[in-house]
């Protein structure tokens, strides 16, 4: 199998591209391999998908050498593909995907050559979008928005201030969901994860029934509340015990199904994989084993 390492390099930093090379020069792996440093936003969904369209039988491993938005767009590239495969490098600041396999090692050259690999759902967002791990709305994706736009200023305490600017504009959302068919929204809504994984914002368990070989999608929302009931409820929410507890149990709606429809009356900022996307409608079903992973080795 040949071995594509994807580097996010469209944003200046050299260091993700140094620490690859040192480390593929310390291995003594023998398998064929090549880098790309990609050049601009979404390069590396173009890249990926012209490769597996022009090599349709070549057994390929794309290395996805990052965080979250990195690897959704080389998951983004591959999906439906036969004889290609995603890996992970973490190599980025946002990981949540990985944190679904918390006892692999996702640093090790090594442990991913000998990795294995299994087939794993997917999220497929209208038409051309994809997410492998859960997109946000309301709340969440609000932060979400916030957080990138300080990074790519070059700012600090991005996820803090996306948090602060949410909790005073965030909160009351005028926008309606449908798990397969059924409304589940009831006037305004606070948060809600659609979900492959488990994990977002870096270490809120938003989802801890999610499988991604299930063939379901994960819903779990919350109806608008007040700020107080709010913050009391974020420590549960960050562990993952907002789905047993009685005090939130009418907020909460919980449902697996395999569409989603998001409909909103002006534009809004739904967050997939920590990458914004902007829109009235959403559709977003279930692409069940679309992606071939490599988990890597214990």
């Amino acid at each position: 199998m040949e071995y594509i390492f994807i580097v996010n390099n469209y944003a200046g930093d050299k260091k993700v591209l140094e620490k690859l090379e040192k480390e593929l020069n310390s291995y003594k792996l023998e398998f064929p391999y090549k880098i790309y440093s990609t050049t601009s936003q979404k390069d590396a969904t173009i890249y990926v998908s012209n490769y597996c369209v022009n090599n349709p039988q070549k057994e390929v491993c794309f290395v996805s050498c990052g965080g979250d938005g990195t690897i959704n767009e080389v998951a983004t590239g591959i999906v439906n593909f036969e004889n290609k495969y995603l890996a992970v490098l973490a190599y980025g600041s946002g990981n949540d995907f990985i944190k679904y396999y918390s006892d692999r090692d996702f640093t090790s050259i090594e442990k991913l050559v000998h990795g294995e690999s299994e087939k794993i759902d997917v999220l497929q967002i209208n038409e051309f979008n994809y997410s492998i791990n859960m997109c946000n709305i309301g709340f969440e994706a609000m932060v979400g928005s916030v957080a990138n736009k300080v990074k790519q200023k070059g700012g600090k305490h991005s996820y803090t201030k996306g948090i602060i600017s949410a909790i005073f504009k965030g909160r009351k959302n005028d926008i309606e969901i449908y798990a397969d068919g059924e409304k589940i929204t009831n006037g305004k809504m606070l948060l809600c994860s659609v979900a492959n994984c488990k994990f977002a914002g870096g270490k809120y368990m938003c989802s801890p029934n999610a499988s991604n070989k299930d063939g379901l999608i994960d819903v779990c929302l919350f109806h608008s509340m007040s700020l107080f009931r709010f913050l009391s409820c974020i420590n549960l929410y960050k562990k993952g015990k907002h789905l047993e507890s009685k005090k939130i149990e009418k907020k909460r709606v919980y449902k697996q199904c395999t569409n989603v429809k998001i409909v909103a009356p002006e534009l809004i900022e739904i967050v997939a994989d920590g990458e914004v996307i902007r829109g009235k409608e959403f559709n977003i079903n279930i692409v069940p084993k679309g992606i071939n992973f490599i988990v890597p080795k214990l």
